[in-house]
């Protein structure tokens, strides 16, 4: 593996840590080693650990200095075997976990009418049956669309110098390196998504997102394979290319990142605007009652995450942005 060392404990461990982290290695090294030649002295046969959490406890035994994530995390690496294997199955879990697990909270309160005072269109409530048609189109998406790209992740990860390392790092680190990602993701999607509503590309692509005009949680990743795949880009690509221009970035960050931006997705799909919906304490961020309006008229608020794309190039839709074109067009009215 690039940027890697694996490392090799008397029970077979195996796990993988940057070359930047050498003191790392040599402290995992050197516990190992002590272990091996304790074994060898009692002239005993040692057996690689057979499950998850023997792999846990061998490298805890020589590890104790790493946090119990880390171990967990190295564990998982040295029980597979399998780098890609490992990175594939836990990028497609983590993001099937966090996505119908954020939509569960949304479905229930479409269901059971909680909250219907906070509902946008309140005239349009998804029954069960187009829940579950919905999921049904996701999960197949996901087999099919999604599943493919997130096995290909790791060998273009590992390409681009992306760390699976231990120890982790930290919070600011992956705080402002996130929030890079959130802006540049942004910025693609409000490009890409504002050209899927000219009109060959609407009928051909993006119509299959439009087909709910009241958005309801599950359909945020409802689009078409095409859609899929190209908005997908933005979100997998804006941390591949700050690995490839800085080479730092550990994978944990990107998990971070994919489930903040999935959880943002499945909200600003919702349907829901509350008084403590985050929009109201930053007035720059998009949120439900942005991108609602956008499934109601078919036409503005074209980002993702934030609104200033939106307010800058003039494609806001909302109130204040209608009232701010009548003032400029009787202004300049008058000036002629």
């Amino acid at each position: 593996m690039l940027h890697t060392t694996c490392i090799a404990s008397a029970a077979g461990t195996r796990t993988a840590f940057n070359n930047s982290e050498q003191a790392i290695s040599e402290v995992v090294r050197l516990g190992a080693g002590t272990h091996q030649s304790s074994a060898s002295q009692r002239n005993s046969t040692v057996l690689s650990p057979s499950t998850y959490w023997d792999q846990y406890q061998d490298i805890t035994k020589s590890n104790a200095h790493l946090s119990v994530a880390e171990r967990l995390w190295a564990a998982w690496y040295a029980w597979m075997q399998n780098d890609v294997l490992a990175t594939g199955i836990m990028s497609f879990a983590i993001h099937e976990l966090f996505y119908f697990g954020r939509c569960l909270p949304w479905i229930f309160i479409d269901s059971f009418g909680f909250f219907k005072k906070y509902k946008i269109q309140s005239s349009k409530v998804p029954s069960l049956r187009e829940q579950w048609d919905c999921a049904k189109f996701v999960l197949l998406s996901h087999f099919t669309v999604e599943l493919p790209q997130i096995w290909l992740f790791h060998p273009m990860a590992q390409f681009c110098g992306l760390s699976t390392s231990i120890p982790f790092p930290s919070l600011w680190t992956m705080a402002y390196q996130i929030a890079i990602f959130f802006v540049m993701e942004d910025t693609w999607h409000y490009f890409c998504h504002r050209a899927f509503h000219w009109g060959p590309l609407y009928k051909t692509i993006h119509k299959v997102h439009h087909q709910y005009s009241a958005p309801f949680g599950l359909a945020a990743e409802y689009a078409s394979p095409i859609e899929v795949m190209i908005l997908g880009f933005g979100t997998v690509s804006s941390p591949i290319l700050w690995c490839a221009l800085t080479g730092d970035l550990h994978i944990l960050t990107m998990y971070i990142w994919i489930v903040l931006r999935l959880f943002q997705a499945i909200d600003a799909h919702s349907g829901y605007e509350f008084p403590w919906s985050l929009h109201h304490f930053l007035p720059f961020w998009a949120g439900a009652d942005h991108h609602d309006l956008h499934h109601e008229k078919f036409i503005g608020n074209y980002a993702s995450s934030f609104r200033w794309w939106d307010y800058l190039l003039d494609t806001e839709y909302s109130p204040d942005a209608m009232k701010r074109r009548r003032e400029k067009k009787v202004k300049a009215d008058k000036t002629q």
